[in-house]
């Protein structure tokens, strides 16, 4: 319970039903393991972002399963290790003082700002624009919703878009 009497959740489990497929989020800050990720997955490939360790693994659908197996393990491998070299150079680097404090919580954050910005300034068009904001806080409020539902009910139900 937080000082302003709403209650804190320290591990969030959520799964969506898309109009093109299905998406699953954990998000848990308590306790010695932290894991926040996303896995979607759509009619024609998955992807899994992990936040904790700032990878990211793309699964397309190909014509030769067994061949698309190999070419997404080879693929997935190069890009976790590479994330994963980068984010320790990128810590250690900070932790000595060589370049500023990698916080890995707000990379993303950051880049999307940085992004919008000089966007704007350039005259191009914004990665992402307000609809999609909207969508992604309408999105968030359902799932509160039926979390609160649930809390209140002991039974959840689907939230209609």
């Amino acid at each position: 319970m937080l000082s302003n009497g709403e209650i804190y959740y320290g591990s969030w489990l959520t799964s969506l039903v898309c109009e093109r497929g299905t998406a699953q989020m954990m998000l848990s800050l308590e306790g010695e393991y932290k894991c926040t990720a996303v896995h979607a997955i759509g009619q024609d490939a998955e992807c899994y972002v992990d936040l904790r360790r700032n990878t990211v693994r793309i699964s397309e659908k190909g014509r030769l399963i067994r061949m698309d197996n190999l070419h997404d393990a080879w693929k997935t491998t190069g890009a976790v290790l590479g994330g994963s070299l980068a984010n320790f150079r990128d810590y250690t680097l900070g932790a000595l003082g060589f370049r500023p404090t990698f916080e890995l919580q707000n990379i993303s954050m950051l880049a999307s700002i940085g992004a919008f910005y000089r966007a704007l300034i350039a005259g191009r068009p914004v990665p992402v624009g307000s609809a999609e904001g909207t969508a992604v806080v309408q999105g968030c409020e359902k799932i509160i919703e039926n979390a609160r539902c649930f809390i209140e009910n002991g039974v959840g139900h689907a939230v209609q878009r």
